[in-house]
């Protein structure tokens, strides 16, 4: 399996430094999305890291955060590559849908269905929205739901399936943490907004091919 991580561009809650409910992209957020998704389909992809040359990248399939800033990140590469997004709640930030001391069950498939009209949802993500708890998820509870949807993905997807997944950068430093062996511990990888990784698995074992590229944004990077 070729896992691309490609983090949320930048919400309202990035470029005011601050936290709150389910922020919408800024407008920089919708341009770097764009010209992140143009640079995937344009990616000269690789199937083996050893490979002289490559090919375009053709995802199997792409998953995204239930959150609003991933689903409209998710847009983009829906137009790009002509495929529906498979929206999961498993892949939600670290803590769950709490910001500002307030607790909500996040969008319903009704918002997300105006947001991405062919939306797909998992199994778990009810008609009335994805996060009903009254505490905050803590690192241990993300580091084992991070371990559980790895898992899920390896049973899902062989080795020449090509998964891009949008989500945020915790929670991708969960993910890290858990392919890399410390499933009990959070590695602190870091991502920019926009900014995408490539793990490969074969035989059980993950490398990395890259880690935050973000060439591709240029002058419009943030964090």
């Amino acid at each position: 399996m070729k896992l691309y991580l490609i983090r949320h561009a930048q919400s309202v809650a990035n470029a005011e430094g601050k936290q709150m409910p389910d922020p919408a992209l800024t407008n920089l957020g919708h341009i770097q999305a764009e010209v992140t998704s143009r640079w995937l389909k344009t990616h000269t992809y690789r199937a083996s890291i050893h490979d002289v040359s490559g090919e375009a990248l053709k995802p199997t399939v792409i998953y995204s955060s239930p959150a609003r800033r991933g689903l409209q990140t998710s847009v983009y590469l829906s137009k790009v590559f002509n495929m529906p997004i498979n929206v999961d709640k498993s892949l939600h930030e670290v803590g769950g849908a709490h910001a500002c001391d307030a607790t909500w069950g996040g969008l319903p498939r009704s918002d997300v269905l105006k947001i991405l009209p062919d939306a797909c949802f998992d199994a778990g993500y009810s008609v009335f929205g994805w996060w009903f708890q009254d505490v905050e998820e803590d690192i241990k509870e993300a580091l084992m739901r991070a371990k559980k949807w790895l898992l899920w993905l390896q049973t899902r997807h062989n080795k020449d399936d090509v998964v891009l997944v949008v989500g945020h950068g915790a929670l991708f430093d969960c993910v890290a943490a858990v392919a890399f062996g410390h499933p009990d511990q959070l590695v602190w990888m870091s991502m920019h907004n926009a900014a995408i990784a490539r793990l490969d698995w074969e035989d059980g074992v993950c490398k990395m091919v890259f880690w935050n590229q973000h060439e591709h944004l240029q002058e419009i990077l943030s964090y």
